[in-house]
Order: C-alpha cells, then structure tokens, then sequence
C-alpha cells in the first residue's frame, strides 16, 4: 500500500516524464490530508505560499490500490481529482517560476487536459492497447512545454500581492477562504 508521499513521487515522475520537463518543486511536501480537495495560496511579500489538501477518501482510494498499479473503476475518480489537483499546483509553480501570469480559467482548463492525458498514458502502460497510444500520440502531438517562454508580462507574484494587500489571509481561519473566492472573482475578471 503506497503512502500519499510515494503516490506524490510517482506521479511527478510520471507527469515530468510524459511532458519531458523539470518541475520547480518537490509535489510531497505540498500535499497532505484535509477536509476538501483545493490549492490553497498565500502570499507574504515576495513569497507565495501553495499547498493542496486531499480528503481522507480520495487518499484512501488511492493508497488502497495505486492507479500506478492498476488504474480502474475503484480508483478512477480519486485519481482525477489527485491529478487535477496537484496539475494546478504543478502550473502555478511554473507560471511563478517563469514569473508569468496565472488565471484561474488557464489553470482549470490544463488540469482537465492533464486528467485525460495522464490517465490515457498511464492506461496505456498498464493495458497495452493501441488506440490509447494513438491517443496519447495525438494529444500531445501540438504540445509544446519544452523550452522557457514568458507567457505573460505581469508576475504572478505581483499580482497576488495586489489582491491580498489589504487583508494577509491564515490558512486555517475563514477569512482564508473569503480572500480566496475573491481571488477566483478577481482572476475570471481579469481574464
């Protein structure tokens, strides 16, 4: 039975090999156990802080039979919200490295990219078919990760820095989760 830890490094294994790139972060120690399936952001000066939290179900789910294992019926929907989840970390991470812009549609739509994708390469691992190579093979065909280009000119970290001027949320307090719904309203206004 794989621990949530283990489960983090296969998949940043699995995503960094399927998308030939190099993550800026370790995915581990960003991810525990909590009572929803989010990214939580903060910000302090500079700094942006993420973590995600995954609910005991779906770690359950997927420690009671790795989907790098055997992807199938059981554990399918905790392994799309697992990979959509840490996909959304995985971009900000690198938007924030290449200190370009992040919104929350671009980073909605990628995570669903990326739930179809990697589930298709990794079924196709398991299972050997060839209409999942040919998939995989076509959606990736246009994909061009490689390489650092600056998709925008406006930091991440400054734009951040800006809707949470007023208020500097905790993590845990409910005024968290406020600054985080009008981070969302902000982004979707912006974009």
């Amino acid at each position: 039975m794989p621990s949530l830890s283990r489960l983090c490094d296969q998949f940043e294994e699995f995503y960094s090999d399927l998308y030939e790139i190099k993550l800026p972060l370790t995915l581990s120690p960003y991810v525990s156990i909590g009572t929803r399936d989010q990214v939580l952001i903060n910000t302090s000066g500079e700094e942006i802080e993420l973590a995600v939290t995954l609910s005991s179900k779906v770690i359950t789910d997927l420690e009671s039979q790795s989907p790098f294992e055997q992807l199938n019926g059981s554990n399918l929907g905790s392994f799309f919200i697992f990979v959509e989840e840490l996909s959304h970390l995985v971009q900000i991470a690198c938007l924030a490295d290449a200190n370009s812009e992040a919104t929350l549609l671009g980073l909605e739509s990628i995570g669903e990219v990326d739930k179809l994708v990697v589930s298709a390469a990794l079924l196709e691992l398991q299972t050997k078919k060839p209409h999942l190579t040919l998939m995989k093979s076509l959606l990736l065909h246009h994909c061009t990760v490689k390489g650092d280009r600056k998709l925008y000119e406006k930091s991440p970290r400054a734009i951040l820095n800006q809707l949470f001027a007023e208020n500097r949320p905790v993590l845990s307090s409910s005024s968290w989760r406020q600054s985080v719904k009008r981070f969302k309203k902000d982004l979707l206004k912006a974009s």
